[in-house]
């Protein structure tokens, strides 16, 4: 197995069978010393998806969001649009909740990561949230849905729920035109 940061990996390890209950033997890659370990084969996917954090995408305290064709801002414990009016409480509290339950489902693999690399994104957001900025780039394709953040090097893919609620806002709900007389 390789451990990797990034693009690069920072530690190969071998892991074996062992006698005891419970128990795995493991080796570093760079030396022979052999130990057992407290660990179930079985916790180990061999699918490089299933290793993921499935919550590793979630915005939690979003403070501004900014799509290409909305901006939003909290502002003094209020969300206003880019034009200074009230977005739709409910498509607002839909957006919110989605970018903070976003459920990663799997990894695209090289293949699909080359060729959504050269797609144009459905939606782009720039997300400033407590944690620093992001960018997100939504990508739906084949009856698969992708999401590509500016924090990893990997297209995620996402279900299809997640990419509808946030796709399929309705700009003038949330830009809070609707309001307005």
């Amino acid at each position: 197995m390789q451990l990797s940061t990034g693009e690069s990996t920072a530690a190969t390890v071998f892991l074996g069978t062992s006698p005891g209950f419970g128990k795995v033997h493991a080796r570093n890659g760079e030396q022979d010393a052999i130990f057992s370990i407290a660990l179930n084969n079985f916790e180990l996917p061999a699918v490089p998806g299933e290793w993921l954090d499935p919550r590793i995408l979630q915005v939690r305290v979003p403070v501004r969001i900014d799509s290409d064709l909305y901006h939003l801002r909290l502002e003094d414990g209020h969300w206003l649009a880019g034009n200074g009016a009230t977005p739709d409480n409910a498509e607002l509290t839909t957006l919110l909740t989605t970018l903070k339950t976003l459920t990663v489902i799997g990894v695209a693999d090289e293949d699909q990561a080359r060729s959504l690399a050269e797609t144009e994104a459905d939606v782009i957001m720039g997300i400033e949230s407590l944690a620093g900025e992001i960018t997100l780039e939504l990508i739906a394709r084949d009856g698969q849905y992708f999401i590509y953040s500016s924090e990893y090097p990997l297209f995620f893919e996402i279900g299809e729920l997640d990419f509808e609620r946030i796709a399929g806002i309705d700009i003038t709900l949330i830009s809070g035109e609707a309001n307005e007389p």
